[in-house]
């Protein structure tokens, strides 16, 4: 409809506005002994401001969101191990957030997806990987993979976020610093072992991992209506590639265990609506390269 036919329409097409940045990023190596390395970054990042344009409740004037910026500090060792049966990779990291931009939903502030700002937070932790070839001497194929991260992710200065009370009504005005930032996990964790057997025509292998997840939040606010269990999925498969034709037939199965865990979660007025991962799953894949 023309500008002036209808009530509900105002014409915001004067709104603008511009992201811009330099984000540098610098990093030194020193190799100061044979297979290995130690590592030092620092990384500035944007995530360019936007606007809150959806409110089906008031037709009130686009609603800015400030731009998102990230400091980024890491250290870190890479290495061999072992006589080079092993390699490691560790590194701490530090990261500084200005205007961290976090997504809540709800009828009363709007009813889409609506971002509002907390005004700093910070994520600091380690992660390792390790892959190391077990009995060498011994034993051929078998490999042991470890991963993990360990992760401390708040919001140091939140002090107007939105969210729910417990009996799940619209909560306009909390102050959310010290809260965990969202989907941020204290510690996540993969265990894998593998065997490779040569057989004729070509290598099979048999392997399993294992994931554990130590739970997180989907809302700032932290609470129980919210949150998400710790959980672990094991996963197993058996492979054959006939190297004459390239081709790789694997049987497989995934969360052997049938642990009950959520994709995501769409929490709004209502109540929380889950995405459930699937149970046990066993399958067939086929894999041909030509």
């Amino acid at each position: 409809l023309p500008v002036g036919t209808d009530p509900r329409y105002v014409d915001y097409s004067g709104q603008s506005d511009t992201t811009k940045s330099l984000s540098p990023k610098a990093s030194l190596e020193f190799r100061l002994w044979d297979g290995g390395l130690i590592y030092t970054t620092y990384q500035q990042a944007v995530k360019s401001s936007t606007y809150n344009v959806v409110n089906f409740l008031n037709f009130t004037e686009p609603e800015p969101v400030k731009e998102e910026e990230l400091t980024a500090y890491e250290v870190g060792v890479k290495t061999d191990l072992f006589d080079g049966s092993t390699t490691m990779s560790a590194a701490a990291f530090f990261y500084d957030i200005e205007d961290l931009q976090v997504q809540f939903i709800s009828l009363l502030a709007g009813g889409a997806v609506t971002f509002e700002t907390a005004p700093a937070a910070e994520v600091k932790g380690i992660d390792f990987d390790i892959t190391s070839q077990l009995f060498p001497n011994s034993i051929d194929g078998l490999v042991l993979t470890l991963g993990g991260a360990f992760v401390d992710a708040k919001f140091t200065d939140f002090p107007e976020g939105q969210g729910f009370t417990e009996a799940g009504l619209y909560s306009p005005s909390n102050d959310y610093t010290g809260k965990r930032i969202p989907r941020s996990p204290e510690f996540s964790g993969t265990v894998g072992l593998s065997q490779t057997f040569a057989i004729p025509g070509g290598p099979l292998e048999v392997a399993a991992d294992y994931y554990y997840n130590s739970g997180f939040f989907y809302l700032a606010q932290n609470t129980a209506f919210n949150e998400e269990d710790a959980y672990g999925v094991m996963g197993a498969r058996i492979s054959y590639l006939y190297e004459a034709w390239g081709l790789r037939t694997t049987l497989f199965g995934k969360n052997i265990l049938d642990e009950r865990y959520n994709y995501s979660r769409f929490t709004n007025d209502f109540g929380g609506l889950d995405a459930v991962a699937p149970p046990v799953t066993v399958g067939v894949r086929l894999n041909w390269e030509f």
